[in-house]
Formats: C-alpha cells, sequence, structure tokens
C-alpha cells in the first residue's frame, strides 16, 4: 500500500521510499511498494531502478535486483558517474546468485571506475617538511587542563 494516495509523479515516489527507508530501514515493504509506483511512472527512472535495486538486495530477493541494476547500468553507462555504486551493487546481485564470474566482472569494474576517478582528480603532494599551514605549538599545554579520573 503506498505511503501517500494519489500522487502521480515518478520521482515525488521516490523520494518517499528514500525517505520511508531512511526513517526505519526495516521499512522495505512500504518502500518498495513506493518504488514500484515509480518505476511504473518512469520505467526509465535510473535512481528509483537502483534503490529498488538495492531494497530487493537487502531482502534477499538478488534475481530481481540484478534486473533493475542492469537497466540502470544500460540507461547510464557511464562508470565514471556511477556515483550510486551500481555497479558494485549489481556484482554483489550476482555474488549472491552464485555467478562468480560475473560478479567479479562488475567488481573489476568498479575497481577500474574508482581508478579512472582518482587519476581524474589527483591529490595534491606535500612535502613532509612543508608546514607551511600548520600553527607551531608555541605554549606548553597546561596539566589543569588535562582531564584526570
Amino acid at each position: 500500500m503506498p505511503l501517500r494516495p494519489g500522487i502521480a509523479d515518478s520521482d515525488l515516489h521516490y523520494m518517499l521510499a528514500e525517505c520511508a527507508l531512511r526513517i526505519d530501514p526495516s521499512n522495505t515493504r512500504a518502500a518498495l511498494s513506493e518504488l514500484d509506483q515509480a518505476i511504473q511512472l518512469n520505467p526509465k527512472s535510473v535512481p528509483a531502478r537502483i534503490l529498488r535495486g538495492e531494497t530487493l538486495l537487502a531482502v534477499g530477493r538478488p534475481q530481481n535486483a540484478v534486473v533493475d541494476l542492469k537497466i540502470a547500468r544500460e540507461l547510464d553507462p557511464n562508470p565514471q558517474r556511477d556515483t550510486s555504486n551500481t555497479t558494485y551493487l549489481l556484482g554483489r546481485a550476482y555474488a549472491a546468485l552464485g555467478k562468480r564470474d560475473s560478479g567479479e566482472s562488475a567488481f573489476r569494474a568498479t575497481r577500474s571506475s574508482i581508478r579512472l576517478e582518482q587519476n581524474r582528480y589527483p591529490q595534491p603532494t606535500r612535502r613532509p617538511e612543508d608546514t607551511s599551514g600548520v600553527a607551531p605549538l608555541t605554549k606548553p599545554v597546561s596539566r589543569s587542563l588535562l582531564y584526570s579520573p
């Protein structure tokens, strides 16, 4: 049964499902109902497909999760934008089904997309002797400020 009858917007159903899960992570029945409606209204809703796949995986329905997660990846195949961990969730679903090769392939894709993202935004390097952004300790810490039981 939907949380709010009469809503005819896919994004609102998605948001209601997300809120239901944030308020009570065990409220999967209501969340799945909202996600079903969201996807019925907009079958190309990538966030709804991902959340439904993740929820189905959490309730022990990996076969159904694979369907949604594969569709989500087909709709948005760019691994650099996979901020929702679709590929990782797909790998977990395959692993739960015992499809080791498919799961490992998805995990490899996840690792390679992480490496691509790290190479895209390299971390600045700092020499150990570079203390320009660190204020020196000028006074010793008073013993009276320290906690003693």
